[in-house]
């Protein structure tokens, strides 16, 4: 594991394991993480994305997007099946939870991030349709935001730093 806890980042690795029950990965954060992206190194599979914003105790009620995907929010009880924790971030072993953990030989990358006031946010939201549309006080300005609406749309990445339409401002 290499942690920032200053940016609320870690990188974690794993080797899989087709055990039935339940594999715990330490992030280091020493806080919940707020949205986790896991892919198999070894493959060219998916990447699950865990975030705390797809409904309430997403991680527990088994939901979750892939990075790579225009999909909405799936939900399969071979993925998570319980919260993060401030230390673990718990994945089903069963044998068929694809991405996550698939074979025991198989080895995989866990980024996790954890909300730092001022420095990060993780959530939802409901847009308004209209325009200008809904106002979202972050405490902070962003250097950078990324947009998944929960239907069958692709994700957006704004990052105010290094490219901007509108001079860099958010």
């Amino acid at each position: 594991v290499s942690v920032n806890e200053k940016a609320g980042f870690s990188v974690a690795t794993y080797t899989g394991s087709t055990a039935s029950g339940a594999l715990t990965v330490g992030h280091g954060l020493g806080k919940k993480p707020a949205w986790v992206i896991i892919k198999r190194r070894d493959d060219t599979g998916e990447w699950i994305v865990g975030h705390q914003g797809l409904a309430t105790n997403a991680f527990a009620n088994n939901k979750f997007l892939k990075l790579d995907a225009i999909s909405s929010v799936f939900t399969n009880s071979l993925v998570f099946g319980v919260e993060p924790t401030t230390t673990v971030t718990q994945i089903v072993t069963d044998g068929n939870a694809g991405a996550t953990n698939l074979t025991s030989s198989g080895t995989y990358v866990m980024y996790s991030w954890a909300e730092i006031p001022g420095y990060s946010k993780f959530g939802s939201y409901v847009g308004s349709g209209q325009s200008p549309g809904t106002f979202l006080d972050l405490g902070f300005k962003p250097a950078m935001i990324i947009v998944k609406r929960n239907e069958i749309e692709d994700w957006v990445l704004v990052d105010f730093k290094r490219t901007s339409n509108d001079g860099g401002n958010p």
